[in-house]
């Protein structure tokens, strides 16, 4: 099981209600980027989105998208990933 698999694992436990989302991570920028299916996942995790920057995932930011909606970022709370 590799780091983002886990990553993936753990969103879909915490936020089963969020629907289908594409999830990929850039390592480089320690960033996770989440492609939402529909405008009821983008507003739910919208909505949680102050919830999730205060997890310490080991990412910097998440980068939320939708094709008809404006992206918008979630710069994580947690002390800087090494």
């Amino acid at each position: 099981m590799t780091p983002l698999d886990i990553l993936i694992f753990f969103i879909s436990f915490r936020y089963p209600f969020w629907g289908n989302c594409h999830i990929t991570f850039c390592p480089e920028g320690k960033m996770l980027h989440l492609d939402c299916s529909s405008e009821q996942t983008w507003a739910a995790v919208y909505r949680d989105r102050e919830d999730l920057a205060a997890l310490d995932i080991g990412v910097t930011s998440i980068v939320v998208t939708r094709p008809d909606q404006t992206a918008f970022v979630i710069e994580m709370a947690v002390a800087q990933v090494p």
